[in-house]
């Protein structure tokens, strides 16, 4: 009987092992969204160990993504999954993830069996340098259209240190009203008004609602990324 129960401890851990390789293929492979190829040459290559940090809660990772936006970091790819089972692999699976794709930075949190990691890295150059959303506030929406009496414009909701925005004095909150005389009607429009200006000067008009009217700003944009 010692030596069939001896036996048995042997299979499960044998199979226990053989499932931690089947969540950590999971975990390094299926799992993983990428948005952008850090072997495109638009990237920056990490320098030495990768910067790793694991957040208490989704909130507590929501701020800290918006801290890596600031400090000029882009979000390359994510691992977001609902399993039990990955919190035995998440840190050592986040790390490697990491490796795998180039990463200068890893974010990782699980909570309530809800696993997500974030991998970060530094374009060589932002062609604006701000990240803008068309999904306004009804308190924007509100104002654009009883002063400008229109409701096409997108609003800053990060500004990259040291970027063409940011020299600008473009801020979070700021709604961008045009671009070179074009309407910024939504984030797609805008987005292709910047590539299609890409590293020459541009007009924008911009409204910073507390601060007073809308004003023109000269940004000098790099060329693409």
């Amino acid at each position: 009987m010692k030596d069939l129960r001896a036996i048995v401890l042997v299979v499960l851990a044998v199979a226990w092992l053989a499932g931690c390789a089947s969540m950590n293929s999971l975990h390094y492979n299926w799992a993983y969204t990428p948005l952008h190829d850090t072997d495109s040459g638009a990237f920056q290559k990490p320098t030495g160990e990768i910067e790793y940090r694991e957040l208490d809660s989704i909130e507590d990772m929501a701020e800290a993504e918006l801290d890596m936006y600031r400090k000029g970091y882009v979000m390359i790819g994510y691992s977001n999954m609902m399993s039990p089972q990955l919190e035995m692999v998440a840190p050592r699976g986040a790390r490697a993830l990491g490796e795998k794709y180039g990463a200068s930075a890893v974010l990782n949190t699980f909570g309530n069996r809800h696993y997500l990691a974030t991998l970060w890295a530094r374009p060589k150059r932002f062609l604006f340098g701000a990240y803008f959303t068309d999904n306004l506030p009804e308190e924007a929406r509100a104002a654009l259209q009883e002063i400008l009496h229109t409701e096409q414009a997108v609003i800053v909701q990060t500004v990259v240190e040291g970027s063409p925005a940011f020299v600008a004095r473009i801020r979070p909150g700021d709604l961008l009203i045009s671009l070179n005389g074009e309407p910024a009607r939504d984030e797609a429009t805008v987005n292709g008004l910047l590539k299609r200006h890409a590293g020459s000067e541009v007009s924008m008009v911009v409204w910073s609602m507390e601060d007073g009217p809308p004003r023109p700003v000269t940004v000098a944009l790099n060329q693409k990324r």
